[in-house]
């Protein structure tokens, strides 16, 4: 038997409208998370990036308090606090602290003001230009951003994605949000319905649900949870599968560029089972790595990779590569894609790896709780290692065959970077 902490959740929803879990360990400190959700996903169109720059007001703009003072609380206590991260599907928060009574009822008190009570009307400018540069972190040239909207432009023809670059919007909203943007988007998603609390460590659940309803998160706030998307069965094609980029070209003169750079994405259906595409995935990531780097050399590594979206997956793969395999990479990527259906002895090797592997799970406090949010954020429930065993014992070949059917060549968006 596994022991399974997923399954030690206790779960509470307030008259508000709040949604609390719990799960008791014998640990001297808890971990909180606090998840609103709500993401980018939710950034009305022309006003990207809106919901990760109230995530940077949060912090900011608490009653009699500042992002120094909270820091300084956690620090003094010897605990920890992430003070805002925000992705596609939701916002969230956390801090770990000793499990004692006052320090908890005092970590409830700053959230809640931070996700409840806030007007935001300071530190504006100065977030925004933080923003900026990091924005600028990941898109130094035009020509990233660009190339980046162009991708979502072909790969995501007519969904909210055809817009997003990530989570911190496209440099011209970033520079035009205003306040009453923010304060609007904060009235409508801050509020204690959108909000789920879980918390794991040395806590009685019964005793952490009335602290939390006795703090400022059991008040009567008007607003709606955002529901769980529902999964397409179909995806649109690409409105393209392929196109190349010279660096030189984009950078105007000669670029001493000494690889090539392979990326190739494409949208499948919601309804594929969350571990058929872990399995098919940790399959694909053996193929090309064994085809790619150990017969060939033409590359280090490369990417395998999906993005779970609710309603849609996301998949890609991207390698650097040696330039002079150019000639030969597409029809080679291809023909290790179409071999997964003569894997059938890969597939229930890389099965029974990830079924053992929940077997040697981090199951710390801050995984557990970490875990648990991205399940409430992408499933609306915690799922438990119990369910996570079953599910992946019942992945069959021909799931797996089906979604690399989903991948050909003309169902992708291939681009080739060369010098």
């Amino acid at each position: 038997m596994i022991w399974d902490p997923y399954a030690k959740f206790e779960k509470k929803v307030l008259p508000n409208g709040l949604t609390i879990y719990a799960c008791p360990m014998d640990r001297s400190f808890v971990e909180i998370g606090f998840l609103i959700h709500s993401g980018a996903r939710e950034d009305p169109k022309g006003k990207e990036g809106v919901a990760h720059f109230v995530e940077h007001c949060c912090s900011m703009n608490a009653k009699n308090l500042t992002k120094g003072k909270i820091e300084s609380f956690f620090r003094s206590i010897g605990g920890r606090v992430n003070l805002g991260e925000t992705s596609y599907l939701s916002t969230k928060y956390s801090c770990a602290l000793p499990s004692r009574t006052r320090p908890i009822i005092k970590a409830l008190d700053i959230f809640s003001q931070m996700l409840l009570e806030e007007k935001i009307t300071k530190n504006i400018e100065s977030e925004r230009n933080i923003i900026i540069q990091e924005y600028y972190r990941f898109y130094p040239y035009d020509a990233d951003t660009d190339i980046s909207l162009l991708f979502s432009k072909m790969t995501f023809p007519g969904h909210p994605r055809e817009e997003y670059l990530r989570s911190f919007g496209k440099i011209n909203t970033i520079k035009e949000i205003s306040r009453s943007d923010l304060q609007k988007f904060y009235d409508l998603h801050y509020v204690p319905a959108n909000i789920s609390v879980i918390a794991a460590g040395g806590i009685i659940p019964e005793e952490f649900f009335s602290q939390v309803e006795k703090s400022p998160f059991g008040k009567t706030k008007i607003g709606n949870r955002n529901p769980v998307r529902k999964a397409e069965k179909s995806t649109p094609l690409p409105l393209t599968n392929r196109f190349d980029v010279s660096i030189n070209l984009i950078f105007g003169k000669k670029a001493e560029i000494k690889h090539a750079s392979y990326f190739s994405e494409a949208v499948l259906p919601g309804t594929i089972s969350a571990e058929s595409m872990q399995i098919f995935c940790t399959m694909i990531d053996e193929i090309l790595d064994n085809e790619l780097r150990q017969k060939r050399q033409w590359c280090y590594s490369l990417n395998v990779d999906y993005e779970y979206m609710q309603d849609l997956y996301l998949f890609t793969v991207d390698s650097k590569l040696a330039i002079s395999c150019l000639p030969e990479l597409e029809k080679t990527v291809e023909e290790c894609v179409a071999s997964i259906s003569k894997k059938e002895k890969l597939f229930h090797e890389m099965k029974n790896y990830l079924i053992k592997e929940i077997k040697t799970l981090d199951l710390k406090c801050h995984n557990i709780v970490s875990e648990s949010i991205e399940d409430l954020e992408k499933e609306g429930r915690i799922i438990t290692l119990e369910e996570l065993v079953q599910e992946r014992k019942s992945v069959t070949f021909e799931q797996i065959k089906r979604i690399a059917e989903l991948l050909q060549p003309e169902k992708r968006l291939t681009v080739i970077f060369y010098p």
